[in-house]
């Protein structure tokens, strides 16, 4: 438990790799070959993983003790968990608008560098791609890594990185939204 967040943030940084790659790759694919392209080359990582998977992944084995049976939850009883348990709910709305700024910031600066400072759309797909790749990436990590430190065991700090890195981020948000030159 003490060395989860830095364990997660390891798992989560590696979503910067298909981002890295899309927003680099995405704008050379759209220019060449339209915006539903992009959509297509997304999938092939994901098919062909599949695909290996199928192929050279064996189906662990199941118990055949029924005593060892797990029943899902029914609905209302997971509800229920969901909202009366202040730190699932808490960490839930936390995530979601985490996610809805990350997401954001990722999928506007793009016709930001296009619109407003004038890059072609490969040229901004490059420079948003090296930075969701290597930016995303590092932060993933480090953040894990640092709110493990900060943390010392308690969980109840793990709070302190992600809300000082949202509340950054406002900011930079700002700045990039008016920026008044491409630097």
């Amino acid at each position: 438990p003490k060395q989860r967040s830095g364990a997660m943030g390891l798992v989560f940084s590696g979503t910067a790799i298909g981002t890295g790659l899309i927003f680099a790759a995405g704008g050379v694919v759209i220019e060449q070959w339209g915006w539903r392209a992009v959509f297509l080359i997304s999938g092939i990582p994901g098919i062909l993983l599949a695909i290996f998977i199928w192929l050279k992944l064996e189906e662990p084995p199941r118990s055949t003790d029924k005593d060892e049976a797990v029943v899902a939850l029914p609905m209302m009883q997971a509800a229920k968990f969901f909202v009366g348990n202040r730190t699932v709910f808490f960490g839930s709305v936390g995530a979601t608008i985490a996610a809805m700024n990350i997401s954001s910031i990722w999928v506007w600066v793009t016709p930001i560098l296009v619109r407003e400072q004038g890059y072609s759309l490969a040229a901004a797909g490059a420079i948003v791609g090296v930075a969701a790749g290597v930016v995303k990436f590092l932060s993933g990590i480090l953040s894990g890594f640092l709110s493990d430190i900060i943390a010392k065991g308690r969980l109840s700090r793990l709070w302190i990185v992600p809300s000082i890195a949202l509340s950054l981020s406002v900011p930079v948000g700002f700045g990039i939204a008016y920026a008044p030159a491409p630097w």
